[in-house]
């Protein structure tokens, strides 16, 4: 059994995973507390020494059950997140999720919040927005529970398909560098009924979202972005665009 969550970083879609089984072969933490009674130093030492997550799910383990379900996961690849995650002297707390699996337990004293590194599945945009689709019909179908982080970019990834239904998108120049400029597709955010389910969504982002440390408006204008360009260009593709265009005739 295990808990998903989803973040959003550099044009990708990261899956990750908490293991129950992992957590229980953890030391107990009811006979760990006498470790918690370190000086102030020690304490925020180890609040800002970036970490293994403990009882993270294996990237393996996860793409299988993925795979299992017959989910798309398109041209993906294992990587890693540094998230900022509640911790206590003890090591990151488990989801809320994940408590409410394990039943009887108990978080001792506050968090704090600590650099955590997560092994991830890697997404691109287009495959992550019919992933996101299908995830939490079908994780009912294994032994894996879904965490308000999927459903969160599921909402996002339907906002996405809403504004390319209703053409919503235009074409846009960007600039990488002083030298050099990229063409990519972006969603239209500017009419009011839009602006206003922007601000819902924005207003409806989980604290795990924002643990990747990007702020939580541009974050979701960049993954809005990311989805739009990917499903246009699939479309295109798909649709043999090229062909469409060949021996055009501006001039006509």
């Amino acid at each position: 059994m295990f808990v998903i969550h989803a973040n959003w970083m550099a044009g990708h879609l990261h899956l990750w995973a908490e293991s129950l089984e992992q957590f229980n072969l953890m030391p107990s933490r009811c006979n760990a507390i006498a470790g918690q009674q370190q000086n102030s130093e020690e304490a925020a030492g180890v609040a800002t020494a970036t970490i293994e997550h403990p009882f993270c799910e294996s990237t393996a383990t996860l793409i299988a059950a993925l795979q299992e379900l017959g989910l798309d996961l398109g041209a993906f690849k294992e990587d890693a997140l540094l998230l900022n995650l509640p911790h206590d002297l003890l090591g990151p707390w488990p989801s809320d999720r994940l408590v409410s699996i394990i039943g009887d337990y108990e978080h001792s004293g506050e968090p704090l919040l600590a650099e955590c590194r997560v092994k991830t599945i890697a997404i691109p945009p287009a495959a992550a927005v019919r992933l996101l689709v299908l995830l939490s019909r079908e994780a009912k179908k294994h032994r894996m529970e879904i965490e308000h982080s999927v459903r969160f970019w599921t909402s996002v990834a339907r906002f996405s398909l809403d504004l390319l239904v209703d053409q919503r998108f235009v074409p846009t120049l960007q600039q990488v560098d002083r030298k050099h400029l990229s063409g990519k597709w972006t969603a239209w955010l500017h009419d009011e009924e839009i602006v206003e389910h922007f601000g819902k969504l924005l207003d409806a982002m989980p604290p795990v979202v924002r643990s990747t440390g990007i702020e939580g408006q541009a974050l979701l204008e960049n993954a809005l972005e990311d989805m739009t360009d990917g499903l246009v260009r699939e479309t295109l593709v798909e649709d043999d665009f090229i062909d469409a265009v060949e021996g055009w005739n501006p001039a006509e």
